[in-house]
């Protein structure tokens, strides 16, 4: 047995484009996939000032307008002068009427034109004023509301008197953070199914080439017992697959991927990879003997195991999430697909990725874990 073990390390390290399907590809193709779940589709927001800075146009329309307040005079030249922002530039409207002043602004349309401004009246207590919104740019009536608070601030108080709003958005929901999840394990599934696919039509060709070859035949004549070559090959080839799987692993805690390692989901994603690795290598090797060239193994190995480790697994969970087709895909059709590795593998890692949004879909009440 252990002269077994050493030939097959022997011809493995000979066998450079083995190698490089059966770890380096795999590797490379989950390290370019983990990457990506590092770019949020569904960014958090951060805080920033609110000011006029935020478009780049600084265009207000005002309308003409005098008014005494106090010692203060407060008109549109003194209005304009006192406005937080460099470069500003107005287009005065002569009306002392709101909806005039909205007809014109209609009239002259201008999508630059972020700030249209209508003073109605002032007074010692009061300032009255409305701001319109320019609908190419929400915000852009708080920023405009903003600078109007802060020029009659600093008009009536003396230069120097300000008022500093920030802008702070919420953090995303529970619900938004379901969906990230989702398309998270959508990447993650695709990556998988990529990367795990090479192993196995890798691992197909040299079984295949040692029995056409009759170099199976001839161990066998030499006294090697059938369990003894079939133990020496599946001793090797996990020991490649489990380098792999280990790379896999880190990753998961590498970049942070909270649906595969929170709670109790670590061990499930240690318990998937590992038995995952002993049913794919047990497969292959059934699998072999339905094939006498070793191309037409690799490239059925391939097709075959890429549409069960990603294609099966998404039609199976968009079936879940419809109502009609619910019960079906969930009693039914997942627990005919699991019969294959790749199924089971992908399937899994996609459940956890789901699981917040089955929680949902199913009414469950208590907190449910990976198992």
């Amino acid at each position: 047995m252990k002269g077994l073990l050493v030939k097959k390390l022997i011809e493995t390290r000979r066998d450079i484009g083995g190698l490089i399907n059966e770890i380096f590809i795999p590797i490379l193709i989950m390290a370019v996939g983990f990457s990506l779940i590092g770019f949020k589709l569904l960014r958090e927001q951060a805080g920033a000032p609110l000011s006029m800075s935020l478009f780049s146009s600084q265009s207000f329309a005002i309308n003409k307008f005098s008014f005494r307040v106090n010692d203060t005079l407060l008109n549109t030249q003194t209005f304009l002068a006192r406005l937080p922002g460099s470069n500003v530039t107005a287009r005065q409207i002569s009306t002392d009427s709101s909806s005039e002043f909205d007809r014109e602004l209609f009239a002259k349309n201008a999508t630059e034109q972020f700030y249209p401004f209508f003073v109605h009246s002032a007074n010692s207590s009061v300032v009255n004023f409305t701001t319109f919104v320019n609908a190419t740019a929400p915000l852009a009536s708080l920023v405009a509301l903003h600078a109007a608070n802060n020029a009659v601030y600093s008009l009536l108080l003396g230069p120097g008197h300000k008022i500093d709003t920030f802008l702070s958005p919420f953090a995303n929901t529970n619900g938004m953070k379901k969906v990230e999840d989702t398309l998270d394990g959508l990447i993650i599934g695709l990556f998988l199914a990529v990367a795990y696919t090479f192993i196995p039509s890798s691992l197909i060709v040299n079984i295949i080439q040692e029995r056409e070859c009759k170099s199976k035949r001839l161990k066998i004549i030499s006294g090697v017992s059938l369990f003894g070559y079939w133990l020496s090959h599946f001793l090797i080839d996990l020991l490649k697959y489990l380098l792999v799987a280990t790379v896999t692993y880190a990753l998961f805690f590498i970049y942070r991927v909270d649906f595969l390692t929170r709670g109790n989901h670590w061990l499930m994603s240690l318990l998937l990879l590992l038995a995952f690795g002993f049913t794919m290598i047990l497969g292959v090797y059934c699998f072999s003997f339905a094939f006498s060239r070793p191309f037409n193994g690799q490239i059925f190995t391939f097709l075959i195991c890429f549409v069960s480790s990603y294609f099966l697994p998404v039609i199976v969970q968009g079936m879940r999430a419809v109502e009609p087709t619910r019960h079906f895909a969930h009693n039914v059709l997942q627990n005919i697909f699991r019969v294959i590795p790749h199924f089971s593998f992908s399937n899994g890692f996609m459940i956890m990725a789901n699981i917040d949004l089955f929680r949902v879909l199913y009414g469950w009440t208590r907190i449910n874990g990976a198992f």
